[in-house]
């Protein structure tokens, strides 16, 4: 959005004091809700906000600020990666300005923000809040292990998923050309995914699939000559769910050709190879990077002398409100979730995120129209989906029952299709899969 266009709203003026907004009537100016991030968390938000605040739409003004003009539908990114989903058709747009939508958006990075003055300094300038709702979500974390930030490729954003695709084609073009006895040729053919959490267990599934489609459509390369390893520095795989399903996931994993290594923590990454901490080495020119994440800068930033925090994550109530920081709220990964002298924590997921902003945005709701709900947020566990492969999943269901094989891969299949927002994108991911079905995966390098 263009410089000349944030001139004119009165919003953006920081000369002026912000006026004391604990309500609002009809002959003031709108009251302004600033919803941080465009993520699963921000837009169930704005969703649920628009649905239940009908009655006021005409004296609050609802504004989104992201770095991006589109929803990322993250569960999908990995299928970027290795070609399986296009990758506009997990991206969803969000409408700049729409009276349909009610809300706008200002394409921006955030840089501060200032409670005491009620405003937020982005990359375009100073906007003032009455309302503000935190949901910046997460970054990439390579827990400042050297080599890493050169040498491998997080899975965080668009960009990410066709880095890791682009790569992979490229070692395969550069393998290509080389003999079988050659050295180098194994490590360009070595693919190497270090995290063993959700997104890492099902890039290592995809990579395998991609990878011996390549061998045996597209380029003339022996399958065995290939490797796929995850690699996870805990124990076990997929830390937080049941030991009896983490279990399953590695059987199938190994069993579909992946090597698996758990107690594998990497202390080093360069341009050829991944140093372990028991000193063993595995050549490879692919580390892809799923290792963890960690909080958002702007929400790091903010000193714990002005909010509670707990993991780095801000402490809220059970109505997602910022503690002693008045009109402020958080959701997703910032938020840290506490009630009374309990604390309880979300699950820092899809999932989670979409309900804690749909519950926010009818909170709010209904804190304007003064019939606030009562019922402080729960979180409810839906279970876990994940694809491991070509008609290979892994299901748990709430009730502890765990689906594998096949019928794992059409539960993770229906799970993903019913949680797209857009039939657009809906159709797109549907068509994708239909030519996967058919052994067609994009493999084309967009860099």
């Amino acid at each position: 959005m263009s410089q000349t266009n944030l001139e004119r709203p009165s919003f953006l003026d920081s000369n002026d004091e912000p006026e004391s907004v604990t309500s609002w009537n009809e002959t003031t100016q709108k009251l302004r809700i600033i919803v941080l991030g465009s993520g699963f968390a921000g837009m169930s938000f704005v969703k649920a906000f628009n649905r239940y605040a009908t009655p006021i739409h005409n004296y609050v003004e609802v504004m989104v600020i992201s770095r991006r003009d589109y929803h990322l539908f993250t569960p999908l990114l990995y299928q970027v990666a290795t070609g399986l989903t296009d990758e506009h058709h997990v991206a969803d747009p969000i409408s700049k300005k729409s009276k349909k939508s009610n809300y706008s958006i200002f394409e921006a990075e955030v840089l501060s923000i200032d409670f005491k003055s009620k405003t937020i300094m982005t990359s375009i300038g100073r906007l003032r809040y009455d309302i503000l709702i935190i949901g910046l979500g997460s970054v990439s974390n390579d827990f400042g292990i050297k080599g890493v930030a050169e040498n491998a490729i997080a899975l965080k954003t668009l960009s990410d998923g066709e880095k890791i695709r682009n790569r992979i084609l490229e070692s395969f073009e550069k393998s290509s050309m080389l003999a079988s006895s050659n050295g180098l040729k194994r490590t360009y053919l070595t693919f190497a995914i270090v995290g063993g959490g959700a997104t890492g267990v099902e890039l290592a599934g995809s990579v395998r699939d991609y990878v011996r489609q390549l061998c045996g459509k597209y380029y003339r390369i022996d399958p065995d000559e290939t490797r796929v390893i995850l690699l996870e520095a805990s124990n076990r795989l997929l830390p937080g769910s049941t030991t009896q399903f983490a279990e399953k996931c590695r059987k199938d994993l190994e069993s579909a050709g992946i090597e698996v290594r758990t107690g594998a923590s990497v202390v080093r990454v360069d341009p050829i190879g991944v140093v372990l901490s028991d000193g063993s080495r595995i050549e490879t020119s692919n580390v892809f990077w799923t290792a963890g994440t960690k909080v958002n800068p702007v929400v790091a930033q903010i000193p714990e002398t002005m909010v509670m925090k707990k993991r780095g994550r801000i402490a809220v109530n059970g109505y997602l409100e910022v503690q002693n920081v008045p009109d402020v709220y958080a959701i997703g990964d910032n938020a840290w979730i506490t009630s009374g002298s309990d604390a309880t924590t979300a699950p820092p997921t899809a999932a989670s995120a979409v309900q804690e902003g749909e519950y926010l945005g009818k909170y709010v709701a209904s804190k304007l129209i003064d019939k606030p709900i009562q019922t402080p947020f729960s979180y409810n566990d839906q279970g876990v989906t994940l694809s491991l492969g070509r008609f290979s999943g892994l299901s748990q269901l709430p009730n502890g029952i765990i689906l594998s094989g096949f019928a794992g891969w059409l539960m993770w299949r229906l799970v993903h299709l019913v949680r797209i927002s857009t039939m657009r994108n809906r159709l797109g991911v549907m068509f994708d899969w239909t030519l996967s079905l058919l052994h067609r995966r994009i493999v084309i390098r967009t860099d």
